[in-house]
């Protein structure tokens, strides 16, 4: 179930767990996720009662109709792609949006501040991407933005 080398299935079930509680999620509640993790993040939401979907960012079509947009990894530059790729996730969530497992050396934190709040996004927290075991040799970082 694991999509992350060096991550065991119990630490990748833990930082689901964790992801969730900073997003408040809830049983019955509808979060989609894109990304090369993203069925890997589903599951345990699955498990949890969570309603689940996925796809790619370049699929997300503007309609609300998710309570939470997750992108698991993926966002490799900060560009104009990406900062359509969060519009488009925006777009979607009707609560909030992740951005997880982001390169420090690929984004500076304050163009997720500034994209995010672009949007209309209140609430934004940017924390420390904390997974025992992986070992990507670069500094990685979590977005969480929420509407309200």
């Amino acid at each position: 179930m694991n999509p992350l080398p060096g991550v065991s299935d119990d630490t990748w079930r833990t930082f689901v767990a964790d992801i969730s509680e900073l997003l408040e999620l809830r049983e019955g509640e509808r979060v989609f996720a894109v990304g090369p993790c993203a069925e890997a993040f589903l599951e345990p939401l699955r498990d949890a009662g969570c309603v689940v979907g996925h796809g790619t960012i370049g699929g997300l079509e503007p309609s609300g109709e998710w309570d939470v947009v997750v992108a698991c990894g993926g966002f490799e530059a900060a560009n104009d792609a990406a900062a359509e790729a969060v519009a488009r996730m925006v777009a979607k969530a009707y609560r909030a949006v992740a951005i997880l497992d982001v390169s420090d050396a690929a984004f500076q934190r304050s163009w997720f501040l500034r994209t995010f709040a672009g949007l209309g996004m209140k609430a934004i927290e940017l924390t420390d991407l904390r997974l025992a075991g992986y070992a990507v040799g670069e500094e990685r970082f979590n977005v969480i933005a929420r509407l309200a």
